[in-house]
């Protein structure tokens, strides 16, 4: 049942650059955050959005922000985020204005984004707004945070060896593409390598009406979740990711949350423009290696080999390297940089998809293949694929 007594906990505002290197989406002149060092014992819940942050000013107790949103699980170890009262101030006195005509609010004063302990008590009755009058007032502009501009996006993640790109759609409705390269620690000052891409076979991802997205990937035993929304400006993006992998040994491996920032790209995007010319070698889900060469200005593929492990029946294992393309046999590229090549040699048959993604120097893709041996008919089944620059 609920709790019929009044809760309330100690808390400190936090300056705006901390806000936006540990709240990520996190909007300055919109928004406070605040965490209870050193202890981290307390914090909104689901429940609290809406309550209030009151800070005690040279008059008195005075509201300065109302609970927002947090950590999906309610960590006390990372900082809420607070609507800033003096950013909605215009608009609760219009609605206040609409509904009591002979009433004038006071003025709300700014806060300072600095580390003054508030708490989260609920205002006395005497704060609350007067009854609403029986006579139908207009209704007040709602004060909202802008959409992103649609266009491709480029940035870091953790610093500029991680890039990552996004590109918005729909007049900044709908997420249509995101690519990330990350670096994970596995121990042992260990590192590993991976790049994750979604959105890219006609998906696309909703953003929300503040402007915020969440987007959760598994591939294999990888798991990513990027959080986003707007910055700064309609064309800067910022968020977070937070990754973890396991090794083939089944060593736990982790990105660690860290930030990212990108920023919309002034010039229009050509038709191909992702894909650029050289070979790209990498590996398949099943560890061996695969190797492509983009020419002709990156608008065909001239090779294509790969080598993998086909099953066949009785249990038996079958490892087949096979070349796919050569300078009179290439294959096109379809805008935006896929591409399909069939496996028609032999007794082989099958076919390789793949796409250059939104990182430059970065492929990925799908090969299935099947083959008859002296065994019966083998096959690899369906097997991933990525490829560097």
């Amino acid at each position: 049942s609920l709790t019929q007594r009044l809760r309330w906990a100690a808390t400190v505002v936090q300056r705006a650059g901390y806000c936006e290197r540990n709240a990520a989406p996190f909007h300055p002149g919109l928004e406070l955050c605040a965490i209870d060092p050193p202890s981290f014992a307390t914090g909104p819940c689901e429940g609290d959005s809406g309550g209030p942050l009151i800070a005690n000013g040279a008059s008195g107790p005075v509201e300065i922000g109302l609970v927002s949103h947090g950590p999906a699980d309610c960590a006390t170890t990372q900082p809420s985020v607070y609507t800033r009262v003096d950013s909605i101030a215009a608009w609760a006195g219009e609605w206040i204005a609409a509904l009591n005509p002979g009433s004038s609010p006071p003025p709300v004063p700014v806060p300072a984004t600095t580390t003054t302990p508030v708490s989260t008590s609920p205002p006395s009755p005497s704060q609350q707004p007067a009854a609403p009058a029986p006579a139908k007032p207009p209704r007040p502009a709602f004060p909202r945070v802008a959409a992103p501009l649609d266009g491709r996006y480029r940035g870091s993640a953790g610093g500029a060896r991680s890039p990552i790109a996004l590109v918005i759609g729909s007049h900044g409705t709908r997420l249509t593409a995101i690519a990330a390269r990350l670096r994970y620690r596995c121990g042992s000052a260990r590192t590993l390598r991976s790049s994750v891409e979604a959105l890219s076979n006609g998906e696309t991802q909703p953003i929300g009406r503040r402007g915020r997205f969440l987007l959760r990937l598994a591939a294999g035993r990888e798991r990513v979740t990027i959080a986003g929304g707007v910055g700064e400006s309609a064309g800067v993006l910022r968020g977070t990711i937070t990754g973890v992998d396991r090794t083939r040994g089944g060593a736990r491996c982790s990105t660690g949350r860290i930030s990212w920032t990108a920023t919309r790209s002034r010039a229009a995007p050509r038709s191909g423009s992702l894909t650029r010319p050289g070979a790209y070698r990498g590996l398949t889900e099943q560890g061996r290696p695969l190797a492509v060469r983009v020419a002709h200005s990156g608008r065909r593929l001239v090779r294509l080999r790969f080598t993998a492990v086909y099953r066949c029946p009785g249990g038996r294992r079958v490892r087949l390297t096979r070349t796919l393309l050569s300078l009179r046999r290439t294959a096109a590229l379809e805008s935006p940089g896929s591409f399909t090549v069939e496996i028609t040699t032999g007794s082989a048959r099958g076919r390789v998809d793949g796409t250059f993604g939104l990182l430059s120097g970065v492929a990925f893709g799908t090969l299935r293949a099947a083959v008859r041996t002296r065994h019966g008919r083998c096959q690899t089944g369906l097997v991933g694929w990525q490829a560097r620059r």
